[in-house]
């Protein structure tokens, strides 16, 4: 409580008056939101739980969102308008870069999933 009241103390008065208080919770309260609304989208992506997104899992919800290059509903298209290339939809090349570039431990190379702490960085990483 203190280090709060510090921190967002304008006067210097090492108390903080109802303004300044009603900035703090509006500051607690978005960080919470944020972090329940972060929790959530990794859940939608964990479809298994397993506590990472992994590239199948990351594949899943491109189909879903037929933002996948050849995914699912890509396949019902004729075969002449299959080679065309949509630049609004992503390959399974690009979307293994994606995981790799978010893989924050790096290891071999080929680890093809994001943890929820990964997540969670890369989420915060603007905010």
């Amino acid at each position: 409580i203190d280090k709060l009241i510090s921190s967002n103390d304008k006067d210097g008065s090492k108390k903080i008056d109802f303004h300044e208080f009603l900035e703090i919770m509006l500051i607690k309260m978005s960080e919470k939101d944020s972090a329940e609304e972060i929790e959530k989208a990794f859940r939608l992506f964990d479809e298994n739980d397993t506590g990472n997104i992994t590239l199948e899992n990351l594949q899943h919800v491109a189909e879903e969102l037929d933002l996948l290059f050849g995914g699912r509903n890509e396949r019902k298209k004729d075969e002449a308008e299959l080679f065309r290339y949509d630049k609004d939809k992503l390959t399974v090349e690009e979307l293994k870069e994606m995981i790799q570039e978010a893989n924050a431990y790096k290891d071999d190379g080929k680890c093809l999933k994001v943890s929820r702490q990964e997540f969670f960085n890369i989420m915060n990483k603007d905010s």
